[in-house]
């Protein structure tokens, strides 16, 4: 079943700020997962946590109770409507400067 996300749930309807410079802010590395030795691409969770909160999980460097690595998550699904509003913006300037050239080239 897919997450619920009816208006009817939500208040406070605001847009999202500065997409296209929080986007910019994020650093996709290639890695290697040190337990499988998998070769991936993707973030680091407590660089995007800086960034964009709502996509990541736990805390840093945290602990259990045993000592044991409590490990952060990323959800990558998270991240698409900060990249729906920094394409939005980009349009926007795409568009601008495509007026610009029309009115030079005139």
């Amino acid at each position: 079943m897919l997450p619920q996300s009816d208006y009817r749930l939500k208040e406070v309807l605001e847009p999202l700020p500065n997409g296209l410079d929080r986007l910019k802010e994020l650093n996709p590395v290639k890695f290697k997962w040190t337990d499988t030795g998998t070769i991936q691409e993707g973030f680091i969770a407590h660089e995007v946590d800086e960034i964009f909160t709502d996509a990541v999980s736990g805390e840093k460097d945290a602990l259990d109770e045993d000592g044991k690595f409590d490990l952060q998550a990323m959800d990558y699904g998270r991240i698409t409507p900060l990249l729906v509003k920094a394409i939005q913006e980009q349009q926007t300037i795409i568009e601008d400067l495509k007026a610009r050239i029309e009115t030079l080239e005139g």
